[in-house]
């Protein structure tokens, strides 16, 4: 339930606000086993990949904390406006995960797939994962992270 995953997630270092944006309808969904935004320091308008994003929680995090997540509002001015560049890919396994996260950002409204997207692929062979989607890989990631995906590699 929520209540359990607040309490978890506070444990791991997730702040007051972390838990606050994400909301209960999506920290009944934590599966982590760390906090990686600790040691990830995401800054505006970098590009985050989520390496086993299952259903999406540190891509939501990741994508607030470089600015990605912020609506255009023509009447507001450029400070609500999201950042050039920002953008969070969230690799996974699971389809079913896969689906669930893209869902889940598209109700919280984020610009899907412009800023925000989630891939079906194996850690192993990203390439193919990007392939398969269409999205040129490069060097387009300045931060990676991973809630716990690395211990199954």
């Amino acid at each position: 339930n929520s209540l359990r995953a607040r309490a978890i997630m506070s444990r791991l270092g997730y702040t007051p606000d972390d838990l606050s944006y994400l909301g209960d309808d999506d920290l009944y969904n934590f599966q982590g086993v760390a906090n990686p935004h600790l040691v990830a320091k995401i800054r505006k308008g970098e590009r985050v990949l989520d390496v086993g994003s299952g259903l999406g929680i540190d891509s939501f995090l990741a994508l607030r904390d470089c600015c990605g997540d912020v609506v255009a509002d023509a009447n507001a001015g450029d400070e609500n406006v999201a950042t050039d560049g920002a953008l969070v890919v969230g690799v996974d396994l699971a389809e079913s995960e896969v689906k669930h996260a893209t869902k889940r950002g598209i109700a919280r409204g984020y610009s899907v797939p412009n800023r925000l997207r989630f891939l079906r692929g194996d850690v192993e062979t990203l390439e193919e994962a990007f392939g398969k989607a269409n999205v040129p890989m490069g060097n387009e990631f300045d931060v990676c992270i991973s809630n716990g995906a690395f211990c199954l590699v």
